[in-house]
């Protein structure tokens, strides 16, 4: 099954919530039954989880890959945690609650406990991108940003260029989608609501342009046409 990855910010605005709602259920919608890809986050990962378990039959089609271990044994959603888990960045109860619907669940996907939590989720980001890449056509990357790109982060084949030395793990996963060749999607957003946010956050410094989609659904986001363009196209022409 091929995959479409979505990654974010770990603290999205409240008018986001509808965006992203918005987005999952139009890709879920979308013709082929793409699988979706997601952390464990909190902010846009929690958003993106809860939309897509909110779709009915869709929770066997979402991937989640989790920086820490299984949640066992399975307490009630408030009590959850789990081996490895961060208070403050993990969602230990949502994993759980995928894991119980029938989503397939990635351990420890960016490496065992010994791992810092740091280099612990930028692994695991570029697990999950590479396994996006290695899914098959229809594959793409999809991010909901609020902050700007690092400075001098640039596309890059390797998960040490777009990760390491860099503060953003959404962007160093889109750096590492768009080296790899994947479609990506960017939709920016603000505390007043998104799109309006492009002009200081999309990198005018990478090799491309950044196009708006015209599609309701899609409303807001920013595909990025890379120079030259790519060959495969995520969502279709109308995107």
């Amino acid at each position: 099954m091929s995959m479409v990855g979505f990654c974010g910010s770990r603290s999205l605005p409240p008018p986001s919530s509808a965006l992203v709602s918005r987005v999952v259920g139009a890709m879920l919608a979308a013709p082929g039954d793409r699988g979706v890809a997601v952390g464990c986050c909190v902010g846009a990962d929690r958003a993106i989880i809860s939309s897509v378990l909110a779709v009915p039959s869709s929770a066997s089609r979402l991937s989640v890959f989790a920086a820490f271990g299984p949640v066992s044994p399975p307490w009630p959603a408030p009590r959850v945690s789990a081996p490895g888990a961060s208070s403050s960045v993990s969602w230990p109860s949502g994993v759980d609650a995928a894991c119980r619907a029938g989503a397939s669940i990635r351990w420890w996907a960016g490496g065992g406990p010994a791992v810092p939590m740091a280099g612990r989720l930028a692994s695991r980001s570029a697990a999950l991108v590479s396994t996006v890449a290695a899914s098959g056509p229809g594959c793409g990357l999809v991010a909901f940003v609020r902050d700007a790109c690092p400075p001098h982060l640039l596309p890059a084949t390797s998960p040490s260029a777009a990760f390491y030395g860099h503060a953003s793990g959404s962007w160093g996963s889109l750096a590492l989608a768009a080296g790899l060749g994947l479609p990506v999607i960017v939709f920016p957003v603000s505390p007043s609501g998104y799109g309006d946010a492009a002009g200081t956050l999309l990198p005018a410094f990478w090799p491309g342009l950044w196009t708006p989609l015209s599609s309701r659904a899609w409303a807001g986001g920013f595909r990025f046409v890379a120079n030259p363009p790519l060959q495969d196209d995520l969502f279709g022409p109308e995107s």
